[in-house]
């Protein structure tokens, strides 16, 4: 049996790629700089195409009590409150893409994901492991991924000038307990270089928000006072005044993304997730592309064998999509932050579009699946 693949970064990335890749055969080892496999973050959307990866991989059934699958994503203007439209999910978008649009705790998913690569005996989970790449000492042309996020040492050895930067919005991180017979639903409201966004996790008994302000480039990241926070949303309607001033625990963020044009590998080396294209969170797919990252990156190992031929197949057949999604990304965020009178055009949009054509927009993200890139 070959040996196993090194593979370093112990989060989503990571460990689904790990999973695959057991799939083909291909044992891994996984080095995790922690001490323990905690996720950072809260909440995490998972749609259609994410799932059908995670549903080859067997976990369908681990994930479904820990996961919500909101009926609808509700749109509103955040100054006045007003609800502009919806976008159908639940049962329509399963019959639509064949895969549910699931809402979860990323600790939930996390935990599934560690317990499935420690059932299985061709993975090897290592805790505490630096692995510095200026330093190692790996037995020549020996393929290591790099699943080391949005600030990859690895990425650096690849596009040594081309760096993660600071994308000029902070994310505030919440969760609350959800209340009583609340609608399962993701809520976005959009405002003036702002917005927020609230979904169920933990099976529908918290909720998840994130609270998104523009910042100036260079600005310090904000300490985790609510007043700064409630400072920034001081003019959005009462609603969302209320329900930000309820909250005394937030988390600031500071969100960065890694240009995705650049080189994902060399000879013996592979960025996947994050580590290659850090990707603002406007598209709810971060996770989701990791994880199809490693999906196709396994398929190309199965296929070109171990080594720079299939990275570069998996670099030939992921780039293009990924682009798209990173300016999608990037497209939403300047939707959801537009001012008058530019707001007032986006909202008329809205209002007049059917609820099922807000989702046929999205036809061609949701609708990739693991099968299908086999």
């Amino acid at each position: 049996m070959a040996d196993p693949i090194t593979i370093v970064g112990g989060g989503i990335a990571g460990l689904t790629c790990a999973l695959c890749l057991a799939r083909i055969g291909q044992s891994a080892h996984v080095l995790e700089r922690s001490t323990s496999f905690d996720e950072v973050g809260a909440g995490l959307q998972l749609s259609p195409n994410a799932l059908s990866v995670l549903f080859a991989l067997g976990l369908k059934d681990a994930l479904k009590p820990v996961a919500v699958a909101p009926a609808r994503i509700a749109l509103h203007d955040g100054h006045s409150g007003a609800r502009l439209n919806h976008v159908e999910l639940g049962s329509t978008a399963a019959r639509r893409y064949g895969y549910p649009y699931w809402v979860l705790h990323r600790a939930d998913l996390q935990k599934v994901l560690v317990a499935a690569c420690e059932s299985e005996p061709q993975i090897t989970l290592s805790l505490g492991v630096d692995m510095d790449p200026e330093a190692s000492a790996r037995e020549e042309g020996a393929p290591l991924i790099a699943a080391d996020g949005v600030w990859s040492r690895f990425r650096k050895t690849l596009q040594p000038t081309a760096q993660a930067q600071f994308m000029g919005t902070i994310a505030w991180r919440a969760t609350m307990p959800a209340q009583p017979h609340s609608p399962p639903e993701t809520r976005v409201w959009f405002g003036r270089n702002a917005h927020l966004v609230d979904y169920p996790i933990s099976a529908g008994a918290q909720r998840n928000l994130v609270a998104i302000e523009r910042r100036a480039a260079g600005a310090e990241t904000p300490k985790p006072d609510p007043a700064t926070l409630r400072r920034a949303f001081s003019r959005w309607h009462p609603t969302i005044r209320d329900l930000i001033g309820g909250i005394d625990d937030w988390t600031p963020w500071p969100l960065a993304a890694a240009d995705p044009r650049g080189a994902w590998s060399n000879d013996d080396t592979v960025l996947i997730g994050d580590a290659a294209h850090a990707m603002l969170p406007f598209a709810a797919q971060g996770a989701a592309t990791a994880i199809e990252d490693a999906w196709v990156l396994a398929q190309a190992l199965a296929s070109k064998g171990r080594g720079a031929e299939a990275f570069r197949a998996y670099e030939t057949a992921r780039k293009p999509r990924v682009q798209r999604v990173w300016r999608e990304a990037l497209r939403n965020g300047h939707i959801y932050h537009m001012a008058p009178p530019l707001s007032l055009g986006r909202n008329a949009v809205i209002r007049a579009s059917r609820p099922h054509q807000l989702l046929s927009r999205y036809d061609w993200l949701y609708s990739w699946k693991a099968e299908q890139n086999a």
